[in-house]
């Protein structure tokens, strides 16, 4: 009996080792058939996850099927690679985005019906932005700031802060909504004596910051003289900004048709005045041309006129010869005054200084007479002027009515009209 029972405590104890070899045989098996790694520990937004790893026997045809789990248990990428002939393999797996949970992941490495296991944590560091909802406030107007914090992590509040320079003008806190976003309504009223940039800066929780800036009390002025202009002179916009910043205005020039006519950078100098100028060229079209310039985000408008300088400035018409109490006729006697009346009317889109030259001559082409008057005329304005002389010879006379912008340097603004009338 006792023979027995040593017999069956010998089987079990073989058994028990026969069990024991066969399990550590395959667990040192199933450690050593493949190995995985990850490149780094942990991850931030924007970090790209590499794995590397060796099989310790490499079967053709044979790849690794490698698993990412994250936080929750969802597969976050899954990808296959095939090793080298020495079994090693490698795969970029992917790069970490802010949508991605902060936690650890799972890496699983199976080949051949064994598996290996990595870990690692990805940390997302939040983020947050901020903005003004205007670029320029002025006197009297309230700043209203929002932005968006990314992820959304409920117990973590949004301190706001304006300054100015050195200066704390105004401080909030608030809570972003499930969705991320946040706003404050009228953190600040602009007072007479805030000038210059602000910046407005966003705290989430201590774990992030950033920051915006914007203006206070910024404009642009703008004017043009003369506000209208013919070819030859010259054109000067002039402007003032309250302060300077940095960079020049912008200034831009639309003509009549829609056109680009300039685009200037103005320096801008110490004392916030600027100024540019052109030439107002003959080619130049005629009409409305409008003047944008622009800033750090303020703008101001205005506009100038380019006029005509040819034949087509001012239209002659009801051209006659008349005696001096305004009756038409073409004959005149010995003696009496010869009238050269002639209506006017200006085309164009600015007023004008003109000259109204009337010149008499005889069969012979000699001049016999010459007489004018200087005036001026608004835009669309119609006038008729009238220039009369005493003739004591007798014969025919041609009267050769000419509108012209001066006498020194005379450029005609209409086409010269003739006519003829004799003396008996």
């Amino acid at each position: 009996m006792k023979t027995l029972r040593f017999s069956k405590l010998i089987l079990s104890s073989a058994l028990a080792l026969l069990l024991l070899s066969l399990f550590t045989s395959n667990f040192a098996f199933a450690t050593k058939p493949i190995t995985i790694f990850t490149d780094k520990p942990s991850y931030n937004t924007g970090e790209m996850v590499y794995v590397y790893g060796a099989v310790e026997q490499v079967i053709p045809g044979e790849r690794v099927n490698i698993t990412v789990l994250n936080p929750l248990g969802k597969v976050w990428v899954r990808t296959l690679v095939t090793p080298d002939v020495k079994g090693n393999y490698g795969a970029v797996l992917g790069s970490i985005s802010e949508m991605d949970l902060t936690g650890t992941y799972r890496v699983m490495g199976l080949y051949a019906g064994y598996l290996a296991e990595a870990r690692f944590q990805v940390r997302i560091m939040p983020n947050v932005t901020i903005m003004s909802d205007k670029s320029v406030y002025l006197t009297n107007e309230t700043i209203s700031v929002s932005g968006k914090v990314s992820p959304y992590l409920p117990d973590f509040p949004v301190t706001i802060c304006l300054k100015h320079l050195d200066t704390i003008k105004a401080v909030a806190q608030v809570t972003p909504l499930p969705n991320g976003s946040f706003r404050y309504a009228d953190i600040y009223r602009v007072k007479p004596e805030d000038k210059g940039r602000w910046t407005v800066i966003a705290n989430y929780g201590n774990l992030v910051e950033s920051s915006a800036d914007f203006f206070v009390g910024l404009y642009v002025n703008v004017e043009v003289a003369p506000r209208t202009l013919r070819p030859g002179e010259l054109f000067n916009l002039t402007g003032r900004v309250p302060f300077v910043v940095s960079g020049p205005v912008k200034v831009k020039i639309i003509g009549p048709s829609g056109g680009l006519w300039a685009e200037f950078d103005a320096e801008v100098s110490a004392d916030g005045s600027y100024s540019v100028q052109q030439l107002v060229y003959p080619y130049d079209e005629p009409g409305v041309y409008n003047v944008t310039v622009s800033y750090w985000g303020v703008s101001n408008h205005t506009t100038f006129k380019i006029g005509r300088l040819g034949l087509n400035t001012f239209k002659v018409s009801d051209v006659g010869t008349f005696d001096a109490i305004g009756n038409p006729t073409s004959t005149f006697i010995r003696g009496q005054q010869v009238q050269i009346s002639t209506s006017l009317k200006n085309n164009d889109v600015i007023p004008h200084r003109y000259i109204y030259v009337v010149q008499i001559t005889d069969r012979s082409a000699r001049v016999v007479f010459i007489g004018w008057i200087d005036s001026a005329i608004e835009v669309g304005q119609t006038v008729r002027h009238s220039i009369g002389t005493v003739i004591t010879t007798r014969g025919d006379y041609t009267a050769s009515i000419m509108v012209w912008d001066d006498l020194a340097s005379p450029t005609p603004l209409a086409e010269t009209i003739t006519l003829t009338f004799k003396v008996i």
